[in-house]
């Protein structure tokens, strides 16, 4: 009750976008109308993104966003990633100082089979810092105009598990 939803796309259809797209996108959650005046920032930014081909690599692109918004205040939630079973297989920048990252559970419990895992290559520690349900999620899909009249899909991976974390 009384929660508000804003949304910046950093990515375009393709699943591809730039450094500075994103850079821009964390700097418009500091103040999304643009007015210093008005307190508009959230309190909680859900990333279902990462760089997936440098699973235990320590990038650092967005350490300096991720600052900013923790000291604005807002706690910074990324998906761990679905680089796993592997050790080691943190993935960024989810597992960047002061992001929030969020594995992924079955229904049963159990850590899923690609969720990444620990420890983080930025620093050792413990990685992901949580695990929320990321396995057979149900979820809303495209109906392509009504084509598709069913418009939920059951869907897997740490993206499905952070929003679970992020919303809490």
């Amino acid at each position: 009750p009384g929660a508000r939803w804003i949304a910046a796309r950093v990515l375009r259809d393709s699943g591809s976008g730039t450094l500075s797209e994103i850079h821009e996108a964390m700097q418009w959650l500091l103040d999304p109308d643009g007015d210093p005046e008005t307190d508009d920032a959230p309190d909680i930014a859900n990333n279902s993104w990462g760089f997936q081909d440098r699973p235990g690599e320590c990038y650092l692109e967005f350490a300096e966003d991720l600052d900013l918004l923790r000291e604005a205040g807002i706690v910074v939630v990324f998906s761990a990633g679905n680089a796993g079973p592997a050790s080691g297989s943190s993935v960024s920048p989810g597992d960047n100082p002061g992001a929030f990252p969020v594995g992924g559970v079955t229904d049963a419990g159990d850590v899923m089979t690609s969720s990444s895992r620990g420890p983080s290559a930025c620093g050792g520690g413990t990685f992901p810092a949580l695990v929320a349900p990321g396995a057979a999620v149900r979820t809303a899909d495209l109906t392509f105009g009504g084509v598709v009249p069913d418009s939920y899909a059951s869907v897997s991976g740490t993206s499905f598990a952070a929003p679970h974390v992020a919303g809490a």
